[in-house]
């Protein structure tokens, strides 16, 4: 006899908590199950209504928002369609979380007991009936107008003699109201854990079934009959083992470590799951899982269950650089072979190489210096020792043992690749492929991060290397010589004509690389440059960003089918606002917010998945890890209480910040409870604590293997990345062994330990690609030096402003930040001209050598100017303030290289003033007693320990390999 059709019906919180129940189910005719959303939308509707697009919300919003001038001018919503749709959710978050929580404007202006929100909460009442009128008219409702208008399906309800739902979080008021009405209609059961954490969906039960549950069970609970059906003892879960990390690319390690333990301890990969606090995280653990899977020659083992975002996809990269370069009037230099410059592996960049594309956001290259290639040849990383030493073994297993058992083994092969490649690395190719390749991911970024070829003589005589440019006529007929109408003409007659504004270069930059290796050539380039400030149709827009993603090194299938919706975005936009004169720029714009919101799906992803907090609600693992566990993540804060603050949103009945905290708490708490394994990790610094939520759970310090066997991923024993916990290094170095410029003393006092990266172990910076305050600095410095050496020794703005043009266009610097240095410079014109007056140049850029107490020192002086009487005046350019250097020993050590009294000061762009030494600048007697005390101090090893003033930190040269951050923050 064949089985019957159930008549039961099983409902779950998310189709990933679906998915896992019938993977549990064995044979036989299975039950219907959905998801609590496809439940929802079966069991409600509004009569005469039909549910509303995205795409039609936001523009019936932005009609509500128009339609009241006061929204826009009191609560600062915004008018203009592109900051409009980028910061929709906002309202749309507010209005449903209201609707579905049964909480009117009404409500909330009562419970405003200081009428502090009182012309706010009018506003808003007025919007949002404004909202709903619009919806109505147009034969629409939404998620913010259904639970007023709603309506059950009785004959679908009916169809079913009962009906379990598994809730697992915070259902809605709206939703208790259709739970206990559906009961009416078909028998329903709640399945939930009734923990201290979430309280309020026990209450609420509580309330709707006139019963009492004690915390610390599952329940299920007949909404029909108001009884238990059951209920049972929770699990306490397996030991939860957890530790602190000082460079967060070490919880990678961790992560892959722990997969691995959790394998060989009997945990199918199938059952493990890494969750993700901060989802940004999942770029560097996707590079490690690439790199490992090429090393091995074998699948992945990480699946991401959020997918990719659109916004990290090379096509989403290209366009916002494409737009980012026409505005700000940045023309790339094409046809620059980028297969010359090497990738980390010794091979050629790739643009599908998404280690190329992660890493690109470094921009910069190592030098090409013995002690570079010396250091790379020590940190070949991936020892085939790894991770062993006398006392611990990690025991990973063999490539052909994981095929076996499929059991996980470890990154072992990537040595021998490594070891290959050892000598055609520099040391920050090093980091940049594996430590921390890592956090460039979040930095959306793709630039090249590759060993620099030595230049040729002609780059070595660039701007880009040296600043000592070759001799430059002063043309008036380049476009910055113009009127600033004239030269805006000049510039678009340029871009229609193909041509490029700028000169040649001999040295490609970051944007140049870029286009040329994923296949942006001056002719699409152009195409889009052409029409930016245009208005376009659909027609023209859509032909152009369909040339773009078909391009090979970025055409893909499935990008191809993302892209559809956004584009009918655009048409619909450009159908309903004609008014707005949108220009081929603002519709780049705002096609890249709306594909920002878009994943791509993880369809070559491996056995154990990766996923955020949310996800895995209504989930159980055998295997849980989770990094990151830091308190600045976790609990992670919302953006749904923007409007109102958490005493308010109590007093209103509306979920508080406690609440928000108890539910994330809750989810936690459920994963580690049905897990027989659990590892949690986090960032351990000054500036980062663990989460406060590790005191809810028993934990256990994992102490069985050192931060330095992980480290030891980095590269051999004989140099790795400095922790906080370690010693410092310590050396016997001769301070005085070579003439002391102001650089290296001012480096020794304001850091040891970046001293003796740069000068006792001889580490370079790598080279920098971009406009950075240092290129601009040299650009300042060397016109003020054309200048005068060339202009008859006396200030002129209009020489000085084509000689600075010329220079910043060589060395391909925005037209914004050239317009805006020069406004500066013009404001010191009649402080210059007072100063020359009295003083008149004598030389710039002074090499001079000299002694004091037996201490050999040399120095370049930007400027020396001389008076009538033969008296010397010092002078040195800062782009900044002064204010900073003026407790340093620099005019101070210019005096004594001069070996004369004389006037020195700095001439400060910014502060558009000369800063004379003050009480605060040390004198030449403070000068030798500090040269004495180093002497005295390097008579013996001297530990090179690292500043402790944070501020010193955050443009370092060295704080990649000094504290493991690449990403901006210390």
């Amino acid at each position: 006899m064949k089985n019957l059709p159930s008549k039961n019906l099983f409902v779950y919180t998310s189709s990933r908590a679906l998915r896992a129940a019938l993977q549990n189910e064995s044979g036989g005719v299975l039950a219907p199950r959905i998801t609590l959303a496809e439940f929802y939308e079966k069991a409600l509707f509004v009569p005469d209504l039909v549910a509303c697009g995205e795409i039609d919300r936001a523009l019936f919003m932005k009609q509500a928002v128009s339609e009241s001038k006061r929204a826009g001018e009191r609560l600062k919503f915004p008018n203009e369609l592109y900051e409009f749709m980028r910061n929709r959710e906002y309202l749309f978050g507010f209005f449903k979380e209201l609707a579905t929580e049964r909480v009117s404007i009404d409500a909330l202006d009562l419970s405003d007991t200081y009428a502090w929100y009182a012309e706010h909460f009018e506003i808003l009442r007025k919007l949002a009936g404004a909202y709903a009128r619009i919806l109505r008219e147009h034969g629409f409702y939404d998620e913010i107008t259904l639970p007023a208008l709603y309506e059950l399906n009785e004959s679908y309800l009916r169809g079913f003699e009962r009906i379990e739902i598994n809730i697992d979080g915070n259902p809605s008021a709206f939703e208790f109201e259709v739970f206990k009405r559906a009961a009416e209609l078909s028998e329903v059961v709640l399945s939930f854990r009734a923990t201290t954490l979430n309280s309020k969906p026990v209450r609420a039960v509580e309330e709707l079934c006139g019963i009492s549950l004690e915390l610390g069970f599952a329940y299920r609970v007949n909404l029909s009959t108001g009884e238990i059906s059951s209920r049972e003892l929770l699990s306490v879960g397996g030991a939860v083992v957890c530790r602190g990390f000082e460079l967060r690319s070490l919880q990678a390690s961790y992560v892959f470590e722990k997969i691995s333990s959790f394998v060989r301890a009997g945990i199918a990969p199938e059952s493990i799951a890494v969750i993700l606090p901060d989802e940004s995280f999942a770029g560097t653990l996707r590079l490690y899982d690439e790199r490992i899977a090429r090393a091995r020659g074998s699948h992945r083992m990480l699946n991401f269950a959020m997918g990719e975002k659109l916004k990290d996809n090379l096509f989403y990269v290209t366009l916002e650089k494409i737009s980012q370069c026409l505005k700000e009037a940045r023309t790339p230099k094409f046809g620059v072979d980028y297969r010359a410059f090497k990738s980390p592996d010794g091979g050629f960049l790739d643009a599908e190489d998404s280690a190329v594309q992660q890493n690109l956001a470094l921009g910069n290259f190592a030098s090409d210096n013995s002690a570079s290639q010396n250091f790379a040849q020590q940190n070949s990383a991936f020892d085939c020792e790894i991770f062993s030493n006398s006392k611990t073994d990690l025991n990973f297993m063999s490539a052909r043992e994981f095929e076996n058992t499929e059991n996980f083994e470890i990154l072992r092969e990537i040595s021998a690749e490594r070891a290959n490649s050892a000598e055609e690395q520099s040391f920050s190719l090093d980091l940049a492929e594996f430590q921390e390749p890592l956090e460039c991911a979040q930095q959306r970024d793709y630039s090249v991060s590759a060993k620099r070829q030595e230049p040729s003589r002609k780059q070595q005589g660039s701007l880009r290397y040296s600043m000592q440019l070759e001799h430059i006529e002063l043309e008036e007929e380049d476009g910055y010589s113009k009127s600033p109408k004239q030269r805006d003409r000049f510039r678009r007659s340029k871009i229609r004509e193909g041509a490029d504004e700028y000169p040649q270069r001999s040295n490609p930059q970051e944007l140049d690389l870029f286009f040329a290796s994923v296949g942006v050539d001056e002719a699409l380039f152009g195409e889009f440059a052409c029409d930016f400030a245009k208005q376009v149709s659909f027609e023209h827009f859509e032909a152009l960003i369909t040339k773009l993603a078909c391009l090979p090194k970025i055409s893909d299938a499935l990008l191809q089918e993302k892209l559809k919706e956004p584009l009918y975005l655009i048409k619909i936009l450009l159908r309903k606002f004609k008014d707005e004169n949108l220009s081929l720029g603002n519709l780049i714009d705002l096609f890249l917010l709306e594909i920002s919101r878009i994943k791509l799906d993880d369809v070559r992803g491996g056995k154990v998945t990766v996923m955020g907090l949310l996800e895995s609600r209504g989930l159980q693992f055998d295997g849980v890890i989770i990094p990151d566990f830091n308190d600045d993540l976790v609990p992670k804060r919302s953006s749904g209480e923007m409007f109102l603050n958490s005493a308010l949103r109590a007093r209103a009945g509306l979920i508080s910040h406690a609440d928000r905290e108890n539910l994330q708490r809750f989810y936690y708490d459920g994963l580690l409870r049905g897990a027989k394994k659990s590892a949690i990790c986090y960032l351990q610094s000054v500036e980062k604590l663990p989460s406060r939520f590790l005191k809810s759970f028993e934990v256990q310090q994992d102490a069985e293997f050192s931060q330095e066997d992980y480290l030891r991923l980095f590269g051999r024993e004989e140099f790795k990345p400095a922790l906080c916990g370690q010693e410092d290094p310590v050396a016997r170095h001769d301070f005085f062994a070579e003439e002391l410029s102001f650089s290296r003393l001012d480096t020794f006092l304001e850091c040891k330990r970046k001293y003796y990266y740069r000068y006792v172990f001889g580490l370079k910076e790598g080279l920098k690609f971009g406009e950075d305050n240092a290129l601009l600095g040299k650009i300042l410095h060397t016109s003020f030096q054309r200048l005068y050496e060339r202009a008859g020794m006396k200030f002129s703005m209009e020489k000085f402003r084509s000689i600075y043009s010329q220079l910043a266009r060589e060395a391909g610097i925005a037209r914004f930040d050239v317009e805006l240095e020069l406004k500066a410079v013009e404001k010191l014109a009649r402080l210059l001209e007072g100063h020359e007056q009295i003083w008149s140049f004598s030389g710039s850029e002074v090499s001079l050598k000299g002694e004091l107490d037996g201490v050999r020192l040399s120095g370049r002086i930007d400027r020396i100017d001389e008076d009538k009487a033969g008296r010397k005046f010092i002078i040195d350019y800062k782009r900044g303030s002064a204010k900073k250097h003026m407790e340093k020993f620099q005019l101070t050590f210019y005096r004594a290289l001069l070996a004369q009294e004389c006037e020195c000061a700095y001439l400060s762009l910014k502060d558009c003033a000369f800063a004379a030494p003050g009480d605060k600048t040390p004198s030449l007697e403070n000068l030798r007693e500090t040269l004495s005390s180093i002497g005295k101090e390097f008579a013996s090893e001297v530990a090179f320990t690292r500043t402790e003033a944070v501020q010193s930190c955050e443009y370092c040269d060295y704080k990649i390999i000094c504290k493991g951050q690449i990403d901006g923050k210390i």
